[in-house]
């Protein structure tokens, strides 16, 4: 059973929360607890000094090719689309890739599964899309090494993650979107499947400016996961895939010991913002075992949603079921368009 969100433990016992005051209080705590098994976000920002390095025309939008600072000695490579005649500001939309070699060309358009081009979908829909690259994928692979081996970036930062970076990154590409014109700030969304998916409910769980957020085969509960150590795994333990989300999580899995924090209580830190969730209960491994069962994700449901009941936002949460594998079907992608269409082109 997933932990109860609304239920606080105190010396005098279990109590159960009634207020929006002492939900603010639990989501603030819980925040740390991630960030702590995360790591903390760099204590300064720099200045974006975004550069322009291609345009092109695609029919409704123009396709910009550019480079932005995360960090210091650090930029991300990302493609920029912006519909054309724009007449006032558009809602925008960070669009976070899967795991895949070309990494921001998937979502862009320019080569990978179709069914993933979101960022030219949506682009197509009006909206403005940013599709950056991860660290490890596209250009910004570590020089000597494979794509998807965090090994680059640890030597950097040891006692960082991976998974605190994209954050970091997508709150840095919603800066970027901040100041352009065409951009409306009161509208900007994010949107990814896979590795892309539980990137871009980390990254909202953490920026309030995304005020609706889909996930598409991104939510895989630590509790009753069949391979736990794939979040913390070490490079040898899997030679293809070299990528490390959090390594503070091998000191309670190597213990047997519970994580600290689940998914159900990062997605309900969006509350009361617009979350949508599609997942595949058809999804298995290699060995054929099921990655996340119906159960699961039912339950998850539930705990977040008494948190939206309790901030009066039952209907901005949504989850969809489908059994087409680990993929973006198209009637959960129309869903998500429409989602998104819903809390981000609509009055808020």
């Amino acid at each position: 059973m997933f932990e109860d969100l609304l239920v606080l433990r105190s010396e005098e016992g279990l109590r159960r929360i009634k207020s929006v005051q002492e939900w603010m209080e639990r989501k603030a705590a819980t925040q740390q607890i991630i960030l702590d098994l995360l790591g903390a976000f760099p204590a300064s920002y720099v200045p974006l000094d975004m550069t322009v390095l291609a345009e092109s025309d695609q029919g409704n939008y123009i396709r910009k090719k550019i480079s932005f600072t995360s960090e210091h000695e650090d930029r991300i490579p990302s493609y920029l689309l912006v519909p054309k005649q724009l007449t006032q500001p558009r809602p925008a939309v960070v669009c976070i890739h899967q795991t895949t070699p070309q990494g921001k060309d998937e979502p862009a358009g320019i080569s990978g599964k179709e069914e993933l081009f979101y960022a030219h979908h949506l682009a197509d829909r009006g909206y403005i899309t940013i599709a950056p690259d991860l660290i490890t994928a596209g250009e910004r692979v570590y020089p000597g090494l494979a794509r998807y081996n965090t090994e680059g970036f640890y030597r950097r930062h040891p006692d960082w993650s991976a998974l605190g970076k994209i954050i970091w990154d997508v709150r840095r590409s919603v800066d970027l979107l901040c100041t352009l014109d065409e951009v409306d700030k009161t509208r900007i969304g994010c949107i990814g499947h896979s590795l892309g998916g539980h990137s871009a409910f980390f990254a909202a769980a953490f920026d309030e400016r995304i005020k609706a957020t889909v996930s598409n085969c991104g939510l895989y509960p630590f509790q009753g996961e069949p391979y736990p150590f794939i979040w913390s795994r070490k490079p040898r333990l899997n030679p293809n895939c070299d990528f490390i989300y959090i390594p503070k999580l091998r000191n309670f899995l190597s213990c047997d010991k519970k994580p600290p924090f689940d998914m159900h209580e990062v997605i309900a830190l969006i509350a009361p913002r617009a979350f949508y969730n599609s997942s595949s209960i058809a999804e298995r491994m290699g060995d054929g075992k099921v990655r996340v069962t119906r159960e699961r994700l039912e339950e998850v449901y539930i705990r977040v949603r008494e948190v939206y009941t309790l901030l009066g936002a039952e209907d901005k949460m949504e989850f969809y079921l489908f059994e087409d594998g680990h993929t973006f079907p198209s009637e959960a992608r129309e869903k998500a368009y429409a989602w998104l269409d819903r809390w981000l082109k609509n009055p808020i």
